[in-house]
C-alpha cells in the first residue's frame, strides 16, 4: 500500500539521556501512543539506527494514512498529555529534526524484489537526499531520471531490495540543544530516496557505481539541477504495524 505521506524523524540522544531510558520510551511509550491515535493515523512506523558512525543516530519512518495527519487535532493534542519523562527527554534531546514526506512526482516512485513483505524490510537503509533545484522543471527532470533508469539501475545491483523516492512536503522542526554534538543546522533536502539492502558490502560492488555514474547522473549534477547528494546508511532496528496494518 502506498501511503500518502511519511513523517521522518532524525534524533540524537546525545550524553544527557540513558540510553537504556530513551530506548524504553520510544519503543514503549513514544510510538505506541501514535499507533493508538484513531482513524488510524500513523499505519506503522520503523526504527533505523546508524551503521556509518554519524549523527543523528536514529531515524524513525511513520506511515502517516493522511498528509496531514500532523496537523490532526488528536495529534497535537498529544503534546497537551506528555509524561513526566517525555518532557524530560525532548527537553535534553541533543538534535531533533521532523519533516513530512509525500511520494514523489506524478506518480509514486519506487519499486521492490519479488516477495518484499514490508513487515521485513531490507536489513540495511541507505538514505540519500538530494539538493534539488527549486523550480518545477528541475523536479520534473529528477522525476523522470528516477522512473526511467535510476531505479532500474539500482534493482541490477547484487543485495538491493527495496527503492522509494519522496519529496519534502513540511518541515516540522530541526533544532539542537546540546554543546557535545555536532549535528547539521540546515534545511532539510527536498528530494530523499531510501534504498534497502541486504548488506552494506551489497554497496561497495562495480554495480553500485555503474548506476550513480551515467551520463544522464552526471549532467544532472553538472548542470545544477541537482546540486548536492548526502547519504547515510541506517541497520534495522524494529517495526510496528498500526491498528489495521501498516
Amino acid at each position: 500500500m502506498v501511503n500518502p505521506a511519511y513523517l521522518f524523524v532524525f534524533t540524537e540522544r546525545g550524553s544527557a539521556i540513558d540510553e537504556a531510558i530513551f530506548e524504553d520510551w520510544y519503543d514503549n511509550e513514544h510510538i505506541p501512543l501514535r499507533l493508538n491515535l484513531p482513524d488510524n493515523l500513523f499505519a506503522g512506523v520503523t526504527r533505523w539506527t546508524a551503521a556509518d558512525g554519524k549523527i543523528p543516530q536514529h531515524l524513525a519512518i511513520y506511515n502517516l494514512s493522511l498528509p496531514d495527519a500532523t496537523s490532526h487535532p488528536a495529534y497535537v493534542a498529544l503534546a497537551g498529555s506528555r509524561s513526566s519523562r517525555e518532557i524530560d527527554i525532548l527537553a535534553k534531546l541533543a538534535y531533533l529534526d521532523r519533516r513530512v514526506y509525500v511520494p514523489f512526482g506524478h506518480e509514486p516512485i519506487g519499486a521492490q524484489k519479488e516477495g518484499y513483505d514490508e513487515r521485513n524490510p531490507g536489513p540495511f537503509l541507505l538514505v540519500a537526499e538530494l539538493n534539488v533545484k527549486d523550480s518545477p522543471e528541475a523536479e520534473a527532470e529528477v522525476e523522470r531520471w528516477y522512473l526511467e533508469e535510476h531505479i532500474a539501475e539500482m534493482k541490477k545491483v547484487p543485495g538491493w531490495v527495496r527503492s522509494r523516492v519522496w519529496t519534502v512536503k513540511e518541515v516540522l522542526s530541526v533544532w539542537g540543544t546540546s554543546v557535545d554534538v555536532s549535528a547539521p543546522q540546515k534545511a532539510p533536502a527536498r528530494v530523499v530516496a531510501l534504498h534497502e539492502w541486504e548488506s552494506p558490502e551489497a554497496l561497495q560492488g562495480p554495480e553500485v557505481q555503474a548506476a550513480i555514474d551515467t551520463d544522464w547522473s552526471k549532467r544532472l549534477l553538472s548542470d545544477g539541477v541537482i546540486a548536492g547528494i548526502e547519504t547515510r546508511l541506517l541497520r534495522y532496528l524494529r517495526g510496528w504495524e498500526g491498528k489495521e496494518g501498516a
